[in-house]
């Protein structure tokens, strides 16, 4: 393995590239030849040195030998430049190779694990085909075959590996571990109708027959799919055999007495929880941003807890805290009770199918029978997230953390991953690539961990790895992929595939975003998120009608309304047709449940201050505020709406009472509800950070700078605190607003670019901030580069303190200064249009 002074180099699955410091090299992955050079000799071998003459003819071969040079002696020069002068070597002038002491490559790590016969280690390094989606143009056609050779040969020797794992495990009677190979030796060769039987009677050696009739129906959806065929006899008679077994032992268990599922004993006071929802599909909780706030798929909580970002509504029904399959074999847990494992079971088997109500029951019931079992209380976690939210969830996912502290390894590093991750813990990624690295084969230790790295800000990291957990859990996005009625069923890779689309679109990266996203609607047409996904990435991209049809198509799936007034107000709000959204939400705001009317108010507010009628956006956020808080128990003082408040109140030129607003929310903690005496260090931390930024926001602008320096030493010590990338920024942006303030742009600069944690989707008003020394050092160009990414970004989430319009004036003023009145004119009118008097009020 790589120590840390070597550059770290993965070519499998995808492309990242780290030099000795743990950055990625983006200047390297953008040139794709200089990369592939790069890795042609890697792949050759770093202890092999390759004449320079062959590298002319394979990487510029229609360039004359003078310019060939040349060319070559810039690349290399560059990859010097880039990754260290003591990577690259040489024998005199006319060899060059790879210094096989300065580089970690996945590629070749894995074929020496292969050749020592750590199988289990070569598994987990083939995250999928090398140099994937790779091309680099005006290159031999020699190069291209090379590398098509040497992709095929890897991915053969990964397949060897697989199934040789397979054997190993099995002979040694670990049948856990042989199944989870044959599932990697079927995923590297989906329509290998031996590995699908391999697979099967590995998982009937088990006593699972639940799940190898599932594999061979996905088998057999993803072969008349691709190939229009059957599986053969053979296969079949399995398959029929396993029905006419697992028929028999239903029968058997509808017969015999056993423990009651749904008796007043133990199961229904859990039933009851449920049983108001209805059998009909249910709307899902209002999106409010949280793709980029929560990293929808993984669950956290941060956003639920309303902590320092200003958005509404609770996370998204795609929780991988309650939408991923199962991630150990039913034998592979630890219970004393028989009849906790029996309730255990059946919930696993109901969670599988997607029937989440019924599995929490049961897991609930595994739990009244042994209040210690881990996993069944990481499983009602995930349930019950699902079905009631972030603090049902989180209340039993804490039961499962303290029950964890005497479990098996593997049960600990599983819980604990997803509770670090779920109350945004900086340990998170450390804890979850343990689980990875410890247990390879463990598929939610990968997720978690890609999951937790997007979160944390290195995206570069998270998005192999989480390209892998959609090779390994590919087969499910394959199998019936039309079949609308079976997208609710847990799906790990739809989970990865989200959080791929949220960490380039949090990279600005919206080209790369929407393929993403295309894949997922491609692979899986019948289900909604994908094309929610989708929806969202035009959305950001301008192109809203596209945005609308892609909504409209989850709808379609769903069966139930996306594309509704509220949706269709927030797409007038981008493209500053305010008339109709403010028409549609005054509309909802008298119609429905009080949750849909105060839906209507937030969105309401956040058009009003486009508009620049802040009296009146304060109205309605304050009616929001007291209608909410007339219908809650307990008033919620750090609410999204109070926060809204304090910035209106910020924007009408407020700013000492609204800093004082902002203070008072930040030193407000984030009780665990499971534990009332405890609170969520992560979460308090973030809340911590982002008040104090804010307040720092407002003092700044009452030219009250006399305290930032301790703000921000405080938000410093709170963003160490937390998970979250944007977090830790937040002290660089409080520092520049100082350094501003005493009119050295140039260190504000520094700062405010240190602040800068997404272009497009961190904390838009360091955009403006940014901007603005730009253009007080005369660079208006950069300026404009600066604040078009911004508008990139949401509405709401991290994106609410700034508006389109401010942004928009802004620009006006950067082209003006540019010299480019035409740009500078059109946005004025842009302006000039939002500002303009409209008729009527809230």
């Amino acid at each position: 393995m790589a120590g840390a002074a070597l550059v770290r180099c993965r070519l499998l699955g995808g492309l990242d590239v780290r030099n000795a410091d743990g950055d990625e090299v983006r200047s390297l992955l953008v040139h794709p030849k200089r990369l592939a050079l790069f890795a042609y000799l890697l792949l050759r071998g770093a202890d092999r040195l390759t004449r320079r003459d062959s590298l002319l003819a394979l990487f510029w071969p229609e360039s004359t030998d003078e310019a060939a040079r040349h060319s070559l002696r810039q690349t290399l020069h560059a990859l010097r430049q880039e990754l260290g002068t003591h990577v690259l070597t040489r024998r005199g002038n006319e060899e060059v190779g790879v210094s096989p002491t300065a580089v970690w490559c996945d590629a070749t790590e894995f074929e020496r694990a292969a050749a020592e016969r750590r199988y289990a280690d070569a598994v987990a390094l083939y995250a999928g085909a090398l140099l994937d989606g790779f091309h680099a143009s005006g290159v031999a056609s020699e190069l291209e075959r090379w590398f098509d050779d040497e992709r095929s040969r890897l991915h053969t020797l990964a397949r060897k590996c697989a199934r040789a794992l397979t054997d190993e495990a099995e002979h040694a009677g670990d049948l856990a571990l042989a199944a989870h190979a044959a599932r990697d030796a079927l995923r590297l060769e989906p329509l290998d109708e031996a590995a699908i039987r391999r697979l099967m009677s590995l998982l009937l050696a088990m006593g699972d027959r639940a799940e190898a009739m599932r594999a061979y129906e996905m088998f057999a959806a993803r072969m008349a799919a691709e190939l229009e065929l059957s599986p053969s006899a053979e296969t079949r008679a399995i398959a029929e055999e396993i029905r006419r077994e697992e028929s028999a032992a239903s029968s058997v268990r509808g017969s015999t007495a056993g423990p009651p599922i749904a008796t007043a004993s133990e199961a229904a006071p859990v039933a009851s929880g449920a049983a108001h929802r209805g059998a009909g599909p249910q709307r899902p909780p209002p999106r409010r941003f949280t793709p980029w706030l929560t990293i929808a798929s993984v669950g956290i909580a941060i956003a639920a807890v309303g902590i320092a970002v200003t958005t509404r509504g609770h996370t998204s029904e795609t929780l991988a805290v309650g939408r991923s399959r199962p991630s150990a074999p039913l034998t592979d847990v630890t219970t004393t009770s028989l009849v906790a494992r029996r309730f255990y079971d059946e919930g696993l088997r109901a969670f599988n199918q997607g029937d989440t109500p019924a599995a929490l029951r049961l897991f609930r019931a595994a739990l009244a029978a042994d209040s210690t079992f881990v996993m069944a209380a990481y499983y009602a976690s995930k349930c019950a997230w699902v079905l009631d939210g972030s603090s049902a969830g989180l209340a039993l996912l804490s039961q499962a953390v303290r029950a964890a502290a005497h479990s098996p390894e593997r049960e600990r590093l599983i819980v604990s991953a997803t509770w670090a991750v779920a109350t945004n813990d900086p340990a998170a990624p450390a804890i979850a690539e343990s689980l990875a690295t410890r247990y390879p084969l463990e598929p939610d230790g990968a997720f978690l961990w890609g999951a937790s790295l997007a979160w944390s800000g290195d995206r570069g990291r998270a998005i192999p790895i989480l390209q892998q957990t959609v090779e390994r859990d590919g087969v499910m996005l394959d199998a019936a992929p039309d079949d609308t009625a079976r997208q609710h069923l847990p799906c790990r890779a739809c989970d990865a595939l989200a959080n791929i689309v949220e960490a380039y679109t949090e990279g600005d990266s919206l080209d790369l975003a929407e393929r993403a996203a295309r894949e997922w609607t491609r692979r899986q047409p019948g289900n909604w998120h994908g094309w929610v996904m989708l929806a969202q990435v035009h959305e950001f991209q301008g192109r809203v009608a596209e945005a609308l049809t892609a909504q409209r198509e989850a709808s379609r799936r769903l069966g139930h309304d996306l594309a509704d007034d509220l949706y269709r107000a927030r797409l007038a709000i981008r493209v500053g047709d305010f008339a109709t959204a403010d028409r549609l939400l005054m509309e909802r705001a008298t119609e429905g449940d009080l949750a849909a009317r105060n839906d209507a108010l937030w969105w309401l507010a956040i058009s009003l201050r486009h508009q620049g009628r802040l009296r009146e956006a304060l109205s309605v956020i304050e009616r929001s505020i007291a209608t909410a808080d007339s219908v809650e128990h307990d008033a919620n003082p750090a609410s999204a709406a109070r926060m809204a408040r304090a910035e209106i109140l910020l924007e009408l030129g407020r700013a000492r009472e609204a800093g004082a607003s902002f203070e008072a929310i930040s030193a407000i903690p984030v009780i665990d509800r499971a534990n009332p005496a405890a609170r969520q260090a992560g979460a308090s931390a973030r809340r911590r950070a982002w008040g104090l930024a804010l307040a720092a926001t407002a003092y700044a602008a009452a030219g009250d700078t006399t305290r930032l320096s301790t703000i921000a030493d405080t938000v410093a010590a709170a963003g160490r605190h937390s998970l979250s990338g944007r977090d830790r920024n937040l002290a660089a942006y409080v520092r520049g607003l100082m350094h501003e303030a005493r009119r050295n742009n140039a260190a504000a600069e520094g700062e405010f670019r240190k602040a800068l944690y997404s272009p497009n989707l961190g904390y838009t008003r360091v955009n403006v901030a940014l901007a603005r020394v730009l253009l007080a050092q005369h660079r208006p160009r950069e300026a404009i580069s600066v604040l078009r990414a911004a508008l990139r970004g949401s509405l709401e989430g991290s994106c609410y303190y700034v508006t389109r319009t401010e942004l928009q004036n802004m620009l006006a003023q950067a082209f003006a200064a540019g010299g480019q009145r035409d740009s500078a004119q059109y946005y004025r009118v842009r302006v000039t249009s939002a500002l303009a008097t409209h008729t009527g009020s809230p």
